[in-house]
């Protein structure tokens, strides 16, 4: 197999608790989505509901990436470079 070198992701939720920070997944994402490093996106669900789901602006792509949600491949699911966290979160705070 070819090994891809790519930067080490994580979800913002896990990325908070691991460095400590108190400050829930969803206050972090109304932050970053002041920044203008992540926006809110809608899609229909089968039944008509709209659902909301976050993800990464062409502009926060120095942070992270979007990825396909598991649970439904019409939502991304954003993840962050561990190696560029701290960065990231002191804009948060």
């Amino acid at each position: 197999p070819v090994y891809v070198d790519e930067p080490l992701v994580r979800s913002l939720t896990g990325l908070l608790k691991e460095h400590g920070v108190l400050l829930s997944a969803v206050a972090a994402y109304q932050k970053l989505e002041a920044l203008g490093i992540v926006e809110r996106l809608t899609r229909i669900g089968s039944k008509g509901a709209v659902k909301k789901f976050w993800s990464i602006t062409p502009a926060g792509l120095r942070y992270g990436r979007n990825e396909n949600h598991p649970n439904n491949p019409r939502e991304t699911q954003p993840l962050f470079y561990v190696h560029l966290f701290a960065g990231l979160l002191s804009k948060l705070q």
